[in-house]
């Protein structure tokens, strides 16, 4: 055990020191790691893990311990499983595509087609009967529960706002999308996840995770002086499984990226065609706080031609199709914003190392 504790360590302290050569050398993930290290300084307590691509090659990776102040210490290095958050949505997008691919589901389909519920306009200002699997997907439905409290089923949800013409961030699409998929698709949502982009990707470090696994190198998110080792965790509830609940590596989820930075296609295999890949970077919603602009399931810079995933915890991946550079990093600060850090800046800031990596290769 000593000796498999000690080739762990050394072969750890080999990928530092290559990580940080590398970086040293190469003034564009230089300039990446700078940044990253910067925003740790703010979302205090805080590790990172970066990895930079372009096509299916991994050009960069760099391991950044940072701060535990608060949390349990873990080792940050490739086998790190940080929890996505929202970044989960994007995986939901692969998933979404892929069942329209196939025909199995379409985004213009009415929910209704899927959801006897919705074949009633139901109590709010617009019928229930308007709103479709895009609207779900583009935050766009205007869902919403009376008093904003959900009674455990889909029918007493009311439309506040036209489908289509309001975007509202918010977990109530993502659980009727996620319910409409199952209907469509005919299994749970997480065996939909593996079979459709887990498996075929060979993910095979992603995954949910609803309870503390002391087996997997999990990366605790929640900074808090508690007894009990566990609540330094996040996990998810079965049912919301489409927005949120997946932990993954860096290099999965740069893998992950890189399928939408090619246009769909991967080793060699399509998994959806380049206008699906086109489809969901097209702006359906912007928000009205930042003027953000949203497609579906993907943060969209139409301007800047990048497709991003985000999510509560600050992990970013920026993708440039044009270039095929993808940029993730991921970070497990779960808390109050802090002073200083603006989470859509970080996430246009990240678009432009991309964009300046691509430019520079």
């Amino acid at each position: 055990m000593a000796k498999l504790m000690k080739k762990t360590v050394i072969k750890y302290l080999i990928l530092m020191l290559i990580s940080m050569q590398v970086a040293k050398g190469n003034g564009g993930m230089s300039e990446v790691v700078n940044y990253v290290e910067g925003t740790m300084a703010l979302l205090q307590p805080s590790s990172a893990a970066i990895v930079v691509s372009k096509g299916e090659e991994v050009l960069f990776e760099a391991y950044l311990q940072g701060s535990s102040e608060g949390l349990p210490e873990v080792r940050i290095d490739r086998d790190s499983l940080f929890y996505l958050a929202s970044c989960t949505k994007t995986f939901s997008s692969g998933v979404l595509m892929r069942m329209v691919e196939k025909g199995v589901v379409g985004l213009d389909d009415p929910v209704s087609k899927y959801l006897p519920e919705f074949s009633e306009s139901g109590l709010g200002d617009y019928s229930r009967e308007a709103v479709r699997v895009l609207h779900l997907a583009s935050h766009t439905s205007g869902l919403e529960y009376p008093e904003g409290e959900s009674k455990g089923s889909f029918d007493d949800l009311t439309v506040a706002t036209q489908p289509g013409e309001v975007f509202k961030y918010s977990s109530i699409g993502m659980a009727v999308l996620q319910k409409v998929l199952e209907v469509a698709g005919g299994k749970p949502y997480a065996e939909l996840m593996q079979d459709e982009i887990l498996s075929p990707l060979g993910l095979n470090n992603t995954r949910y995770v609803f309870e503390f696994d002391s087996s997997l190198p999990l990366v605790p998110t929640k900074a808090h002086d508690v007894s009990d080792f566990e609540d330094h965790f996040s996990f998810i509830q079965e049912g919301h499984l489409l927005g949120s609940g997946l932990y993954s590596t860096a290099l999965d989820v740069n893998r992950y990226a890189q399928l939408w930075a090619l246009s769909g296609r991967l080793d060699g295999k399509s998994y959806f065609s380049s206008d699906k890949v086109r489809k969901a970077a097209s702006t359906f919603g912007v928000s009205d706080f930042n003027g953000a602009e949203y497609g579906i399931l993907w943060w969209v810079f139409p301007e800047k031609g990048a497709l991003v995933m985000s999510g509560a915890t600050h992990s970013v991946s920026a993708i440039i199709p044009e270039s095929q550079v993808v940029v993730t990093v991921m970070r497990n600060y779960f808390g109050p914003i802090p002073e200083g850090f603006v989470f859509h800046e970080d996430k246009e800031a990240i678009v432009d190392l991309a964009a300046k990596i691509g430019e520079s290769r």
